[in-house]
């Protein structure tokens, strides 16, 4: 049987559409509730709480990884961060570290958790797991995903999720980020899910491959709540893993060292805001209203 392909658009096929404005150079609005919505991601490389604290002086948000034990979880949430979200697993260890750090914490020092599937955010078990999830844990916001498939991000905030994340980047095999061949173009992913997500009173969280912090202001312009970053926070000091000095070159987890992720952040911030004066908008959300155009 003959396959019909059907076509999906990666971020590298769209632009953000510039706009006539009579605003003038006055300060863009960044942030949206105090934060500006960009994370940094929960994997092992980049979900340390080092990053995390370079995070939140940027007023940025963080994931933090599954690899930490009860006492430095319960050390680090104690004095209390609504803009760090831990990560747990759906495996039997991994509940019963949260239950066990439910059960030791002050009520509310941990208002969301990322509930991160053991293998496929599509597979019909996992949407069993963040439903029983919310039923023990109603007070709990959680965050599902990665998925690009709607009527799975649909069923995500039907059975308790409060925000999905939209990815499965058809870059990423290009660049060998797996070998499974699987992938869609992220600007459709998002474009697939955001309306499903927000009809149902959910958001969403882009969680593609991003080399180019102008990915960033697509995502947003093309519906995204927030976006979450890996590739691009690699390699810097606050990242895990040891710095390697070999033939005079400095490498941290198999990519050029980076040096602090300060100034990757602030340069964020930047294309933020220059992305703002060119379409002229003054805020993030307002973004949101942007034209994306093809540029194939």
């Amino acid at each position: 049987m003959l396959k019909q392909l059907k076509r999906t658009y990666s971020l590298d096929d769209v632009a953000i559409e510039p706009r006539y404005s009579m605003n003038t150079y006055a300060m863009k609005m960044l942030t949206v509730g105090g934060r500006i919505p960009v994370y940094s991601s929960s994997s092992e490389a980049v979900g340390t709480m080092e990053m995390s604290e370079v995070m939140s002086e940027k007023t940025m948000g963080s994931f933090l990884s599954t690899r930490y034990d009860i006492t430095e979880l319960y050390d680090f949430f104690f004095e209390g961060n609504s803009h760090v979200i831990p990560t747990f697993g759906t495996s039997e260890n991994q509940l019963h570290k949260w239950n066990e750090l439910k059960g030791t914490l002050p009520a509310g020092k941990i208002k969301t958790v990322y509930l991160q599937p053991q293998t496929s955010a599509h597979n019909i078990q996992y949407l069993f797991e963040v439903g029983n999830f919310k039923d023990e844990n109603p007070d709990i916001e959680i965050i599902a995903g990665p998925v690009s498939d709607p009527f799975v991000a649909a069923r995500l905030i039907e059975v308790g999720a409060s925000i999905v994340k939209v990815g499965n980047d058809s870059r990423i095999i290009t660049y060998n980020g797996h070998t499974s061949g699987v992938g869609i173009g992220h600007a459709s992913a998002l474009t697939d899910c955001v309306e499903v997500v927000h009809q149902r009173g959910g958001m969403v969280m882009a969680s593609g491959y991003y080399d180019d912090n102008s990915d960033i202001c697509k995502c947003f312009a093309l519906g995204a709540d927030f976006v979450e970053l890996n590739e691009t926070l690699i390699g810097h000091t606050e990242s895990y893993g040891k710095t390697i000095t070999e033939d005079g070159q400095m490498t941290k987890n198999g990519v050029e060292y980076r040096g602090s992720a300060r100034e990757y952040i602030s340069e964020i911030m930047t294309t933020l805001s220059d992305c703002l004066e060119h379409t002229g908008y003054q805020s993030i959300d307002q973004l949101k209203n942007a034209n994306v155009v093809l540029v194939q």
